[in-house]
């Protein structure tokens, strides 16, 4: 895991409110992701700055054992025009760890990442952790970095 120093990022997309609590975050955050891909919604996100995809896990109500928000969504340089059925939220600037998801199941790879996470002695801060899918040359590939906020 790198220590890397991230800037605030301002993110527009769609969200739910679950929890790890009896497999419920699969389901949930499995639906979400289809209907931001079926739905066509990185699209109708004004103001996006580059075809980076964001999925953000913010307002913990604990730690990563009790509800929290999801959100998937895009960066942009304002939030000046946030379409109906959408939320703008604010990545905190701050030390993140970031872990490289890699493998040819991004699933599994990101799945694989988040379990170093949660068995790992990291001083977490439980206030946005995320992970950002940049585009590859192949189409429908991409780089995942998972990040999680330190105090």
């Amino acid at each position: 895991m790198e220590i890397v120093e991230i800037g605030r990022i301002l993110i527009i997309g769609i969200f739910i409110n679950t929890t790890n609590e009896s497999g419920k975050s699969q389901i949930d955050i499995a639906q979400l992701w289809n209907g931001f891909q079926t739905q066509n919604i990185m699209a109708k996100i004004p103001n996006r700055v580059g075809n980076d995809v964001y999925a953000v896990y913010t307002n913990y109500q604990g730690d990563h054992t009790q509800p929290y928000d999801f959100f998937i969504g895009c960066a942009v340089s304002s939030f000046e025009e946030i379409p109906d059925g959408m939320k703008g939220i604010s990545i905190a600037a701050g030390s993140y760890g970031k872990i490289e998801a890699t493998g040819e199941n991004s699933q599994k790879a990101v799945f694989d990442a988040w379990q170093q996470v949660w068995n790992s002695e990291m001083n977490r801060v439980y206030q946005t952790d995320f992970e950002r899918y940049t585009p590859t040359n192949i189409p429908g590939n991409f780089d995942i970095s998972v990040f999680v906020g330190l105090k």
